[in-house]
């Protein structure tokens, strides 16, 4: 396994980590961590090392010198394209799908009503009460409301 102590480790984590979106589990297990450690959180407190963060500052520096191109100056450009430049409607499209991808934002992930509802036809009535009264639980348990019996 990888040790972030390692100067190698430490350089490979940036690399991976600037060059992929900045995507933290993905740059881990870019850099030789298993895929369940680079997810969990003990795998992303590596991120936390003086280190690392030098050593991404530094990349992202010499990144922004060689052409202007930085994660932030790509995202006010597209910024300006989708909001101030008079373009057509597919290039102002375009350009938002692209910011939105680089900020992480998915179709996949966002909330969808119509999968929602897919989701619930698929389930029976009686599936949907005992889901209903396990979130009701967790919400009283949460909420200190209910005491947890310990044996």
């Amino acid at each position: 396994m990888p040790d972030i102590r390692n100067d190698e480790t430490v350089e490979a984590i940036a690399q991976a980590y600037t060059s992929n979106g900045h995507n933290k589990t993905q740059a881990l297990i870019s850099a030789g961590y298993d895929p369940v450690n680079a997810d969990s959180g003990k795998g992303q407190r590596v991120y936390g090392n003086q280190r690392l963060i030098d050593a991404i500052a530094k990349i992202e520096a010499k990144t922004a010198e060689k052409g202007d191109y930085s994660r932030q100056g790509q995202l006010d450009k597209l910024e300006d394209i989708a909001e101030h430049i008079l373009t057509s409607p597919a290039a102002r499209v375009s350009a938002i799908r692209a910011q939105n991808s680089m900020l992480g934002y998915d179709q996949e992930k966002a909330p969808n009503e119509e999968a929602e509802q897919l989701r619930r036809k698929r389930i029976t009535d009686e599936e949907l009460a005992i889901a209903a009264q396990q979130a009701n639980d967790r919400v009283e348990v949460l909420s200190g409301q209910v005491k947890l019996k310990t044996g």
